[in-house]
């Protein structure tokens, strides 16, 4: 067993580190949206009656992206836009816990119905049961987005500018392969090269 200084100093060690390497709000934020947008989870929430509400976070998520610009560069001066990205973040991460449950439970239920897994036997009251997920997915789903509607209506009082975000581009593909009707003047070292 490890002292109590020793564990407060890990502690202490493993909280800086997670500060220096964790990604910030915007690229979370990001992640986020593409799981809320994901297909799969589109069809499931629309069959399990949660579409409404994915739409809705999707939505917000939306806004806040718009606003975000503006809000990251005045946490430098301003204590109370600091906290409010703080609480978003933990917002995030929250919403991005129960995206991941969401899907995987999608995925699951996909491949069990690839399976034909309707001679399995389950019972009413476990975990496992269908309605008992939609039950818990649909409240966890409508808690987070109360709670990222209400960061978003504290926000408002913040009266942020909408700041486009810097979109990054991506170059074009390049490959090594040459169209030879674009190249002009080598046809005698073409010949050269080519001829025994």
């Amino acid at each position: 067993m490890h002292s109590e200084p020793t564990r407060k100093i890990a502690q202490v060690a493993v909280t800086s580190l997670s500060w220096v390497y964790a990604p910030n709000i915007n690229s979370i934020l990001l992640v986020v949206m593409e799981k809320a947008t994901d297909r799969l989870l589109q069809q499931f929430g629309v069959m399990w009656g949660i579409e409404e509400k994915r739409e809705k976070l999707e939505r917000m998520l939306s806004e806040i992206q718009d606003k975000l610009g503006d809000a990251e560069e005045r946490q430098v001066k301003e204590e109370g836009v600091k906290k409010w990205l703080a609480a978003l973040k933990d917002a995030a991460y929250e919403a991005d816990d129960m995206l991941d449950e969401f899907n995987l439970e999608a995925m699951r239920r996909k491949a069990e119905i690839q399976v034909d897994m309707s001679k399995k036997v389950r019972s009413f009251f476990s975990f496992d049961n269908p309605l008992w997920f939609r039950f818990k997915i649909g409240q966890k789903l409508n808690d987070i987005v109360e709670k990222i509607d209400k960061i978003v209506d504290e926000g408002n009082k913040f009266h942020f500018m909408v700041k486009t975000q810097p979109q990054i581009k991506d170059r074009p593909q390049s490959h090594s392969y040459i169209d030879e009707s674009y190249v002009i003047g080598r046809e005698e070292d073409r010949e050269k090269i080519s001829s025994p």
